[in-house]
């Protein structure tokens, strides 16, 4: 997995110097990225938490979807590097699964 973040970190590197992006160009991935990390965080607690830990996550969780809703068009790089994450997951559970299947 980290190869594979390694190499595109890479290649997303070479296209950004090659398509001669800026930093103000940049910053708006890495920023929706990080809402949607907090969405998530709050998600996950909102379930986890319970009485007023939990209901002080619902507000949280509120609030960032508030602020995921002024990402915009960027929306898209969210769920496309959301899709990808759960492809990995379900292609590794398989190949676990096939690996404890010969093990037998």
């Amino acid at each position: 997995a980290l190869v594979v973040l390694g190499a595109a970190c890479l290649v997303a590197l070479v296209c950004a110097y090659f398509r001669n992006l800026q930093i103000a160009q940049l910053l708006p991935l890495s920023t929706s990225s990080f809402v949607a990390t907090y969405v998530l965080s709050m998600a996950a607690a909102v379930r986890l938490l319970k009485g007023r830990e939990a209901a002080l996550a619902a507000i949280s969780l509120a609030g960032c979807l508030v602020v995921l809703a002024f990402v915009g068009p960027l929306s898209l790089w969210l769920i496309a590097v959301s899709l990808a994450a759960v492809s990995y997951g379900i292609v590794a559970h398989r190949l676990r699964t096939r690996e404890i299947r010969a093990c037998r």
